[in-house]
């Protein structure tokens, strides 16, 4: 089986393993409904090229399903998505069923202490269908670092478990694990970036609250040293308003490679404002991470920013930005996104929608390249199925 089939075996597996365990309740209910988007797009770089770049509309479906579980513990969420593409003029790239985007989310309350969360996204394709999944929260960097390539084939798993102790203490576990795997004329590579860390903390105050806790990253490449980062870190969130929350941590990120070792330093801060209209969040990092190009491990210094306001109870707007520079010695790749879009739900399962996408990518290997794109059409979310017990 190829790794596309492999990857995709174990998120339905997951998901109908989370689905069949426990005993059923009168609360228990499962769901399945269709989804349909229909898209006229524009793009002025179809090629993905630095120069001579040439531009195409591009006629779009989208299909697929989701089925969810849920009762008064658990929240399990599967969603499937495939495309078909008709180019107006380079009918050779026409293709149908060659993408493939699967999404797995689990939120479990195991007990009124204890909650484990986990997801795994898989997308297999190239940058039109990728274009097509950017939405209100931007570019992800797996989805950003997929982006890169003109075939892609990408799988990225998380689980957390929190346990609170009391009022003012708690502990947080979280592993995860993303692979890339690259497949072109010139070259073919796979890498995993997998790891995980553990987080305490204290509040000292139903306002102020402080975090320590110490990260592993484990790198591997399939042409590359394996590289190994610990990380430290001490951290303070402040919850200035009801609606505002701030949060900051930091700490020496200790590189180690079969050549070296050496100590950088890696930190995180984010603010995230709520309203009952407006959902605001701002963040930056520098960690540790596969570089672009998936040639091995190196330092990502990413800053991001979106805004989501309900305008009526039918629209709402959305844009956001995100910025990532991936370095490993001299050599270095950037990310650049910016998109914004409105959504106005017609009646209860049609919504229209009109989305821009700007993307600039830059790599060690190639010049910079500069694509916008223009995106409208209609979504469709049917009534599910719905069984009750």
């Amino acid at each position: 089986m190829s790794s596309a089939g492999r990857l995709l075996a174990l998120s339905a597996a997951g998901a109908m393993l989370i689905f069949s365990c426990g005993r059923a309740r009168a609360e228990d209910r499962l769901e399945l409904w269709p989804q349909f988007a229909a898209t006229e797009q524009y793009t002025d770089n179809l090629l993905l090229t630095s120069a001579n770049a040439v531009s195409d509309e591009i006629t779009s479906a989208i299909g697929g399903g989701s089925l969810a579980f849920t009762n008064g513990e658990r929240n399990v969420k599967l969603d499937y998505l495939t495309d078909g593409q008709l180019y107006a003029e380079h009918s050779d790239l026409d293709r149908a069923l060659q993408d493939h985007y699967v999404g797995f989310n689990d939120r479990e309350r195991l007990s009124g202490e204890t909650e484990l969360s986990m997801g795994d996204t898989f997308i297999k394709g190239q940058p039109i269908f990728g274009q097509a999944l950017v939405g209100p929260t931007g570019v992800s960097l797996q989805l950003g670092q997929a982006l890169l390539e003109k075939e892609f084939l990408t799988n990225s798993f998380y689980a957390n478990l929190n346990q609170n102790f009391s009022d003012r203490f708690s502990t947080a576990l979280a592993v995860h694990q993303t692979y890339y795997s690259l497949n072109e004329a010139a070259a073919s590579s796979e890498s995993y970036a997998q790891g995980g860390n553990l987080t305490f903390g204290y509040h000292f105050t139903p306002v102020w609250s402080a975090l320590v806790g110490y990260d592993f990253e484990d790198f591997r490449f399939s042409n590359r040293p394996t590289t190994d980062t610990h990380e430290p870190f001490g951290g303070l969130s402040y919850n200035l308003t009801r609606e505002l929350t701030l949060t900051a941590q930091g700490g020496p990120v200790i590189v180690q490679t079969s050549a070296s070792t050496r100590v950088d330093a890696g930190y995180l801060v984010s603010a995230a404002y709520t309203t009952e209209r407006l959902q605001a969040t701002l963040d930056s990092a520098r960690q540790e991470s596969t570089t672009a190009g998936f040639g091995g491990a190196g330092i990502n210094q990413s800053i991001s920013g979106s805004i989501s306001y309900a305008l009526t109870r039918r629209s709402n707007a959305f844009v956001n930005n995100s910025y990532s520079r991936l370095s490993e010695g001299s050599a270095a790749a950037d990310i650049l996104s910016w998109s914004a879009g409105v959504n106005y739900r017609l009646t209860r399962p049609i919504t229209v929608f009109a989305q821009y996408l700007g993307f600039r990518t830059s790599s060690p290997t190639a010049p910079p390249v500069v694509t916008n794109t223009v995106l409208a059409g209609m979504r469709l979310t049917a009534q599910p199925w719905r069984w009750v017990w």
